[in-house]
C-alpha cells in the first residue's frame, strides 16, 4: 500500500499533488503488506532531511490511549530526491487487533498516523486518517473444502477423478473423496 504526505498541510493523501486528505484507508487483518509513504511539497516528491526517523501506528477509533492495533517504529528508506520512498512493515496480527475480531466481526474502525523526526530535532506528524481493518476470509486455520464431484460421470470406472490438477479417489459413489496427490 502506498500513501502520500503533503508536507504543506501534514495530511495523508492518495497521491502526489492531491491536497485533499484521504478519507479512508482500508487494510486486511493478518496481512503483511508493507506500507509505503512518499512525502511531497507543492506537488513535488521530497526527500526528508538526512537521518530522518519515522513511526507508523494504528489505534482503535476513539481509543487514542489504548494499545496499538499495528505499529512500526522504523522505516526503510529507498531512493533519493524525488524518488524517495519510506517503507514501514507493521504487523496486522497484533493481539490487540486480533482480540477485536470475533467470528462475525466484518471490520474494525481505527485511525492511523505517521510521524517523523528530521535532523534529530524537528518532529512532525500527519493528521490522523480514518482506517478500516477488514476481517480476512482465507485464514491458515480454515479447513480446506473437500472437492465435490459434479456427477458420477466425472469419475472413471475405478472412482478416480482429477480436479484442479489434484487426483482424488472415491471408494463408493456416496463416500467422501480422498485426495491422493
Amino acid at each position: 500500500m502506498r500513501l502520500y504526505v503533503d508536507l504543506d498541510t501534514n495530511r495523508i493523501t492518495e497521491g502526489i499533488g492531491i491536497r485533499q486528505a484521504a478519507s479512508l484507508v482500508e487494510i486486511k487483518v493478518r496481512d503483511t503488506e508493507p506500507v509505503e509513504f512518499i512525502f511531497f511539497r507543492q506537488g513535488v516528491a521530497q526527500e526528508l532531511g538526512s537521518g530522518a526517523l519515522g513511526q507508523f501506528g494504528i489505534k482503535a477509533q476513539d481509543d487514542y490511549q489504548g494499545d496499538y492495533l499495528a505499529f512500526s517504529g522504523t522505516w526503510a528508506k529507498s531512493g533519493s530526491g524525488a524518488d524517495t520512498v519510506y517503507t514501514f512493515t507493521p504487523a496486522f496480527n497484533e493481539s490487540a487487533l486480533l482480540a477485536l475480531f470475533s467470528t462475525d466481526t466484518e471490520y474494525v474502525e481505527a485511525v492511523l498516523e505517521v510521524s517523523w523526526i528530521v535532523d534529530g530535532a524537528t518532529s512532525s506528524s500527519a493528521q490522523h486518517t480514518a482506517c478500516r481493518i477488514w476481517q480476512d476470509i482465507v485464514q491458515d486455520d480454515t479447513p480446506t473444502p473437500v472437492p465435490v464431484v459434479a456427477s458420477i460421470d466425472d469419475m472413471d470406472d475405478a472412482g478416480f477423478y482429477e480436479l484442479g490438477g489434484e487426483l482424488y479417489w472415491v471408494p463408493t459413489a456416496s463416500a467422501t473423496p480422498i485426495k491422493l496427490s
